[in-house]
Order: structure tokens, then C-alpha cells, then sequence
């Protein structure tokens, strides 16, 4: 009877069960919420308020003297969009 209820193979089995079960529960949450916002951006449903907007969502931080980053690595990273609309622009005006 103890054997039954110790088996070895059987808890494996249990396991093997389990576990994508639970990565399975995850990801339709993971999806659920996803298609919740998406519905949320489409239309709101009678009774549901809209969230409010960060107030700030770019706060300001405290300026560093140029001397405390002289023997630091700086990068600047900026991003301007793909560059298709000047050429649309250009095409337009040649």
C-alpha cells in the first residue's frame, strides 16, 4: 500500500502533468490581459472609466556636473523614425 503512495514514476507522471498545465494557465493570463487592452483601446465598455495617464511620465532628474562623468562611458542613443517620410517629401516635389 506504501508502495502505491511512494511511486516513483507515478509522481513523474504527476509532474509532467502539472507543469505545462501551469505555463499553459500563464500564458492565456498573459493573453487575456493583452486582449483586454487592445478591447480597452477600441471601445469602453458601459460602466468602465479610463485610466489616467501617468502626470509625468518623462520625470526630471538631477543634472551631473560634466567633471563627475569626465572618467565615465557616455552613450546617447536617439532614434528618428524609419526616414521614409523625407523621401515620400522628396518624391512629392521632384
Amino acid at each position: 500500500m506504501l508502495g502505491a503512495a511512494v511511486d516513483v514514476f507515478g509522481l513523474r507522471q504527476y509532474f509532467n502533468v502539472i507543469t505545462p498545465a501551469r505555463k499553459v494557465r500563464g500564458a492565456l493570463a498573459e493573453d487575456r490581459r493583452l486582449l483586454a487592452g487592445a478591447r480597452r483601446s477600441v471601445v469602453r465598455l458601459p460602466g468602465e472609466r479610463a485610466r489616467a495617464a501617468p502626470e509625468d511620465p518623462f520625470p526630471l532628474t538631477p543634472r551631473a556636473p560634466a567633471l563627475v562623468l569626465r572618467h565615465c562611458r557616455v552613450g546617447l542613443i536617439a532614434t528618428g523614425g524609419d526616414g521614409r517620410a523625407g523621401q515620400r517629401e522628396r518624391s512629392r516635389h521632384a
